[in-house]
């Protein structure tokens, strides 16, 4: 057995949608095989076409420093017609250009998210459905106590939404009750209450 990823209800193993609130249970890439062929294909073909102009760019820069630069042993031939009389011949030695690298390192500064309880909580899109499919389920046509579940229950969400202290108790509080947001808040307020008064 499994847990929903949706409503945390236990499921089979094997789901790939849950039988409570309908989420599907698979992963991105096999929810959407076709877009991952084609992502491959082009993460393929950008490192294909950048390995191949850095080789380009690296034959070319080779060619162009041994066209313009002679090595020692290379041996010109002039004739004496290509050169006129009055210019003397002088003779330059080759000099050796040495190159330094310098290591460029890349400072990228860490931003710290700060926890709240929204990163415990699903989606409030997600949370609202399965509150409304619970509310739907426990009062059927009494549409009053349905909006009146709703209501609450997602007012409770959004109070526990905005919390950033004690995020252990929350997370515990939300294993328990799961996705009944005000028993998740009453056990949480009593727990925290509890552990500031030791």
């Amino acid at each position: 057995m499994k847990k929903c990823k949706a409503c945390r209800t236990e499921i089979d193993l094997k789901a790939t949608k849950c039988p409570h609130c309908q989420a599907d249970q698979r992963g991105w890439f096999k929810r959407h095989p076709f877009l991952t062929v084609i992502g491959l294909i082009v993460l393929f073909v950008i490192f294909a076409s950048s390995s191949s102009v850095n080789k380009n760019q690296n034959e070319s820069t080779s060619k162009s420093k041994s066209e313009t630069v002679p090595s020692p042993n290379t041996t010109i031939a002039i004739t004496q017609s290509q050169i006129p009389i009055e210019t003397p011949i002088v003779s330059t030695p080759v000099q050796k250009v040495s190159i330094t690298v310098t290591p460029v390192i890349k400072f990228t500064p860490t931003v710290e998210v700060q926890q709240t309880g929204a990163n415990l909580l699903p989606s409030r899109e997600d949370a609202k459905s399965i509150v409304k499919a619970a509310a739907e389920s426990k009062w059927a046509d009494d549409y009053e106590m349905v909006k009146y579940t709703i209501d609450n229950q997602m007012e409770a969400y959004d109070w526990l939404a905005r919390q950033n202290t004690h995020l252990d108790i929350l997370k515990r509080a939300k294993q328990k009750w799961a996705d009944d947001y005000e028993m998740v808040k009453y056990e949480y307020e009593n727990q925290v209450e509890a552990f500031e008064s030791l």
